[in-house]
C-alpha cells in the first residue's frame, strides 16, 4: 500500500490503541478520534471527530462498536451517538468494523455505508481463537483449586473457538469432552481423540470440573444449571446474548463467568496486529 494513505482510528478500547501504534509503526498517518485519555507515541494525532474522518481515507472502528445508542468509546468522556449527522459524516468512506450487523440495528441508515466486517473474516476468527483460549485458561486457572492436568473438562460448541479450546486443554493433559450438533463434528471430535457428546444431551451428564461455552445460544437453562455441581467453574466464551441463564445461575449460587472481548483485556497488543493484519489483507483483496 502506498505509505501516503492514512487511517482514522474511531473509538474502541486497549485493542485500538495498539492497532493505531501499529499502523503508525508500518509508516501510514494515524488520526485517533476518541482517545483523549491516551497518550500516543509520536506519530499519532488526535483529532475531533469531523476532523478525524475527513482526514482519513479509511476508517476503523471498534470490534465491538456499539454500546446502546453510541459508539463504544472508553478513553473519552465525549460521546459519539450513533445517529443521522454520524451516518452522514462516515457515507462515502470506506469503513472497516466489526459487528457489522449491530450498527445496522442501531440505525438503520447503516445500509447506506461501505462497511467492511472485518471480524467476519476467516483469518481474523481463526487467529483471535488463540488469544481468547489463552485469556479463558488464565481465568479457569484463577478460579479452579485445581490444576488444568487431570481435570474434567467440557467444551461446548466445535467451531473454530471449540476445537481451538479442546486441543489446547487436551495438550496441557485435561480430560477433555466436546459437543456438538452434527454427526459429522462427533466422528471429528473422536478422531482428535476426545469425547463427543450430543449438544442437545449435554444435561445428561454435567460432572465437569471446568465448562467452556462457545455456542451462542442459551444452552445452559435452569434445568442443566441445576445438575451442574456446585464446585463446577462455567465460563462463557459465546457472544451476546451467551449460552448462559445467569439470572438463573446467580440464584444457584454457580460460579458462572461471563467472558467478554477476551483479547482486547488480555492480549491487547496482538488482538490490535490481528485487527490491522486483516484489514490490510481486505484492502489488498479487495482493492480498495
Amino acid at each position: 500500500m502506498d505509505n501516503k494513505i492514512s487511517f482514522c482510528i474511531l473509538g474502541g478500547d486497549k485493542r485500538q490503541v495498539r492497532l493505531a501504534q501499529s499502523i503508525c509503526d508500518d509508516g501510514y498517518k494515524v488520526y485517533a478520534v476518541g482517545f483523549d485519555d491516551i497518550e500516543f507515541e509520536q506519530g499519532i494525532v488526535k483529532e475531533n471527530l469531523d476532523d478525524g474522518v475527513s482526514k482519513g481515507k479509511y476508517v476503523i472502528l471498534p470490534v465491538n462498536p456499539v454500546k446502546g445508542n453510541k459508539l463504544n468509546v472508553v478513553y473519552s468522556n465525549r460521546e459519539i451517538y450513533i445517529d443521522e449527522k454520524f451516518c452522514n459524516l462516515l457515507e462515502g468512506k470506506k469503513v472497516f468494523t466489526g459487528l457489522s450487523n449491530t450498527l445496522v440495528s442501531a440505525n438503520k441508515a447503516f445500509k447506506n455505508i461501505d462497511l467492511l466486517d472485518y471480524s467476519k473474516k476467516e483469518d481474523f476468527k481463526i487467529k483471535n481463537a488463540v488469544p481468547t483460549v489463552e485469556a479463558a485458561l488464565m481465568i479457569a486457572i484463577r478460579e479452579s483449586e485445581r490444576t488444568i492436568e487431570g481435570s474434567r473438562c467440557l467444551v461446548t460448541g466445535f467451531g473454530r473457538l471449540g476445537k481451538a479450546m479442546s486441543r489446547i486443554l487436551g495438550n496441557l493433559g485435561a480430560s477433555v469432552s466436546v459437543s456438538a450438533r452434527k454427526e459429522r463434528d462427533w466422528a471429528n471430535i473422536k478422531l482428535c481423540g476426545f469425547d463427543p457428546v450430543v449438544t442437545e444431551r449435554i444435561i445428561d451428564d454435567l460432572d465437569y470440573d471446568i465448562i467452556f461455552n462457545t455456542i451462542p445460544s442459551v444452552i445452559f437453562e435452569e434445568k442443566a444449571l441445576k445438575r451442574m455441581r456446585k464446585d463446577t467453574i462455567l465460563i462463557d466464551l459465546a457472544s451476546l446474548p451467551g449460552g448462559v441463564d445467569f439470572n438463573k445461575a446467580r440464584e444457584l449460587n454457580l460460579n458462572v463467568i461471563q467472558a467478554l472481548a477476551l483479547p482486547g483485556k488480555f492480549s491487547p497488543q496482538r488482538a490490535g496486529e490481528i485487527i490491522k493484519e486483516t484489514i490490510y489483507s481486505m484492502i489488498e483483496e479487495e482493492g480498495l
